[in-house]
């Protein structure tokens, strides 16, 4: 490199950048251009810019543009013979290395930014895989809950038939008291009277005869009408209890 700031470069690095053929030399020489190191991935950003100022300077290269149906060898081997082994060319100017240098400072940044979120990823797949069990944990539960939701459906059913039952039952028994009242009574009176007719005339007999009857005739008076149903209960549900 003179103090002009050129430098000799070997053909076959500038061939294999026109071709796209990447390479050490390749490397060498992008690094040279843009006066700085350049990665793998910065390298195709810079290519397309660096490969327009080599042809500004050595317009002769675009006489025999590579094709790709070419075979590279042969055609990089014809641009030797014709234009020489070496050349020497001049790094970007400042201007050019002002653009260049934002596109890498906005890779760079984008490439800052892809690590942060995959970090970030990362992480969080790290938690789901912590979580993992819990879900099946949580599965199960939703699974239980939805069964005792099912069972408290089923009961609540039970529920409402064992009330219907109930209320049925409670219709039987409001029975009129006044009707028990009088069949007891009829029962009592009619007992008595059975022994009245039963008991043998005259005499002894007689006399126990009419001592039934007139037994028959007080029980009869005495009979109570409620026997012990009436309304007497605390809550006065007409049994007396």
């Amino acid at each position: 490199m003179t103090d002009e700031g050129r430098r000799t470069v070997k053909m076959d690095a500038i061939l294999s950048l026109i071709a796209g053929q990447g390479g050490e030399g390749v490397t060498d020489l992008l690094s040279f251009l843009t006066k700085r190191d350049l990665t793998a991935q910065e390298e195709p950003a810079v290519a397309a810019m660096c490969t327009g100022w080599i042809y500004s300077q050595m317009p002769s290269l675009m006489d025999k543009p590579y094709q790709e149906t070419q075979i590279y060898d042969e055609w990089a081997g014809a641009q030797i013979k014709r234009l020489g082994e070496n050349v020497s060319l001049p790094a970007l100017p400042e201007e050019d290395l002002t653009k260049i240098t934002s596109v890498l400072d906005t890779i760079a940044a984008d490439k800052a930014t892809v690590a942060e979120q995959a970090e970030a990823i990362a992480g969080l797949e790290g938690q789901v895989a912590e979580l993992e069990p819990f879900k099946a944990q949580a599965e199960e539960l939703e699974k239980k809950a939805a069964d005792l939701e099912e069972k408290v459906a089923g009961l609540e059913g039970e529920v409402k038939e064992l009330k219907a039952t109930a209320a049925e039952f409670e219709g039987k028994l409001a029975v009129d008291e006044n009707e028990i009242n009088s069949t007891i009574q009829s029962i009592v009176s009619t007992a008595l009277k059975n022994a009245v007719a039963a008991a043998p005339a005259g005499g002894a007999g007689g006399e126990a005869g009419e001592a039934v009857a007139e037994a028959a005739e007080a029980a009869e008076d005495a009979v109570p009408d409620t026997f012990g149903f009436g309304a007497s209960g605390d809550d006065s549900d007409g049994f007396g209890f």
